[in-house]
């Protein structure tokens, strides 16, 4: 029987963030109107910095 694969934590953190960056938006009026609030400014860009850190990760290993 295979062994099961690793957890991928930075993949995991990735898609958590981008769930509650769009929970978020879904549920702010100011953030729904592109007038980001505090907490939809600090969600969104923790979304975006782990999507940076996961497509520099993937376009790294596609190319060793």
């Amino acid at each position: 029987m295979p062994s099961a694969r690793p957890t991928d934590q930075l993949f995991i953190d990735y898609m958590h963030a981008f769930k509650a960056a769009v929970e978020h938006m879904g549920d702010c009026l100011d953030c729904e109107n592109d007038l980001p609030c505090e907490t939809g400014t600090s969600t969104w860009t923790r979304f975006v910095e782990l999507q940076q850190q996961w497509e520099s990760r993937s376009s790294t290993a596609l190319t060793t």
